[in-house]
């Protein structure tokens, strides 16, 4: 697979008759974004794809960016932005969101039909939930039946 390199239409890069393996496609995902993180990412940001139990979801997470790039000085809604993102985000943040939304839909492959073998969304996590135990995961995560309960 070719990651999405920006300027490029959104195209997909593998169209497959049979479901990928999700460990294989999020490794795949986590070296796309890896590839283009110095393009378009701050420096400190800590990158990580997770796989859900279900085997069905893959999710991008970025923690290490302060709640200042996140939110702005608007920090004391930092519980908002899990819950609306684009209703507190910063427009450099939600840039950056839907940056690695696009890198997402043009490096996973897509059934025959056109439509993605697997759901993506991309968390921006703000410090208390990237520091967190249970939700500062980085690389690739893998999750077991039972996990983040």
């Amino acid at each position: 697979m070719t990651a999405h390199r920006p300027g490029q239409p959104d195209e997909p890069t593998t169209v497959s008759e049979r479901r990928p393996d999700p460990e294989h496609v999020a490794y795949l995902l986590y070296g796309a974004i890896l590839d283009q993180r110095d393009q378009f990412m701050p420096e400190a940001a800590r990158v990580g794809v997770l796989c859900s139990s279900d085997r069905e979801h893959l999710f991008v997470h970025i923690g290490g960016l302060s709640d200042r790039f996140l939110l702005g000085p608007a920090t004391n809604l930092r519980f908002f932005a899990w819950l609306d993102p684009d209703a507190v985000f910063t427009g450099e943040a939600r840039q950056l969101r839907f940056r690695l939304l696009d890198l997402a839909r043009a490096t996973l492959p897509r059934k025959p039909s056109g439509e993605l073998w697997f759901a993506t969304d991309v968390w921006l996590m703000t410090e208390p939930f990237w520091r967190s135990p249970q939700f500062g995961f980085h690389g690739v995560t893998i999750l077991g039946k039972g996990d983040l309960k």
